[in-house]
């Protein structure tokens, strides 16, 4: 037994929580946090691999202990007229709707010319005749001057 007299001059906080400021109670519940999340994480794994085995064992038990394959490949059956189904109301739409076009002439993937050659050769004060050149270049270097495009000579073709 404890002998009867003055109590520590130090109580403890567990005693009294009323004595935990709020920056601890704050960092104590974080830090309890993070390591019930850290736990999880690390179980999640096993938890994982547990739902694998009953998949693989309900496949089984399904598919050859009940002859379930048996029902699966009549439900496919179904299925696949049902998706046939679909798949045919999808093209004779897709076929209206490009012979509907197709008379209407409206066809959308045509290239619709937003700037001419012979604009783009005017703002930049050179023939279309070079512009043409330079369009069949994979690669140009160019110097613009005041809105005005200097071309570098052409390269010399060396054989050898």
């Amino acid at each position: 037994m404890a002998e009867p007299g003055q109590g520590s001059p130090h109580p403890q906080i567990i005693d009294k929580p009323e004595l935990k400021s709020p920056l601890r109670y704050l960092f104590e519940g974080s830090f309890t946090l993070a390591l019930w999340a850290l736990w999880v994480y690390w179980l999640l794994p096993v938890v994982t691999l547990f739902l694998w085995y009953l998949g693989f064992r309900l496949f089984r038990e399904e598919f050859f202990i009940k002859s379930g394959l048996e029902e699966l490949i009549i439900m496919l059956r179904g299925g696949g007229l049902f998706i046939l189904a679909i798949t045919g109301i999808m093209l004779a739409w897709t076929y209206y709707n490009y012979l509907w076009f197709l008379r209407r002439g409206e066809r959308r993937n045509k290239f619709e010319t937003i700037i001419f050659d012979r604009d783009i050769a005017q703002y930049f004060n050179v023939s279309e005749e070079e512009l043409k050149k330079l369009k069949q270049e994979s690669r140009i270097e160019i110097t613009v001057v005041n809105n005005q495009i200097v071309l570098p000579p052409p390269p010399h073709k060396t054989t050898g």
